[in-house]
């Protein structure tokens, strides 16, 4: 059980019966990248069970997609070994997946427009309602490479946490409810 932990990186070597998709018989199972602190860091494993959680309601496509794996294998190299003083990874992980997704954030203002007109807690002018340091944040995140050390305050991050999964859900069918943000919540506080 310990190679199956959530983003662990593994490599398989497994026997597949021809024209049936399921996994059949596991022949060998090795860690690729140990992680130093996924695992033993109470608040990493948390940040860890919640991209598991975005990725699994995410991606539906069953077929190889290389720019989608560096970005996972990426990410959570990087997680496992920054700092999580600020915890804006995780929504830096959001913007990348969105892109890798096919429905990345090119304009700040047609982001927020688009969430007000899915999500009924906007009102309609949500102009009025965002805080201009969540805009800065998220300019600077589609600036910056993943990973970049930026910081902002607990309101900041928890609501560009909650834009985001609104954008998911505008945009992926059955994106349905993450069991796992009432935990990340507590731990950003």
């Amino acid at each position: 059980m310990a190679f199956f932990q959530p983003l662990s990186l593994i490599d398989l070597v497994f026997y597949q019966k021809p024209n049936n998709n399921a996994l059949q018989r596991l022949k060998e199972v090795h860690t690729s990248v140990p992680f130093k602190h996924i695992g033993t860091d109470q608040v990493k494993t948390c940040l860890a069970f919640f991209m598991a959680e975005v990725l699994e309601k995410a991606i539906k496509e069953e077929e190889g997609n290389d720019p989608m794996f560096q970005l996972l294998w990426n990410s959570c190299q990087i997680l496992d070994l920054q700092e999580t003083g600020s915890f804006v990874f995780l929504q830096q992980f959001m913007v990348r997946l969105a892109s890798n997704l096919g429905f990345g954030i090119d304009n700040v203002n047609a982001f927020y427009s688009n969430v007000a007109k899915a999500d009924s807690t906007f009102s309609s002018t949500w102009e009025y309602h965002i805080d201009p340091d969540e805009v800065a944040l998220l300019n600077e995140m589609l600036e910056t490479p993943l990973g970049d050390a930026q910081s902002a305050s607990l309101k900041v991050r928890r609501s560009l946490l909650l834009h985001l999964i609104a954008w998911f859900r505008l945009h992926l069918q059955n994106f349905s409810e993450l069991k796992t943000l009432p935990i990340i919540q507590e731990v950003m506080s």
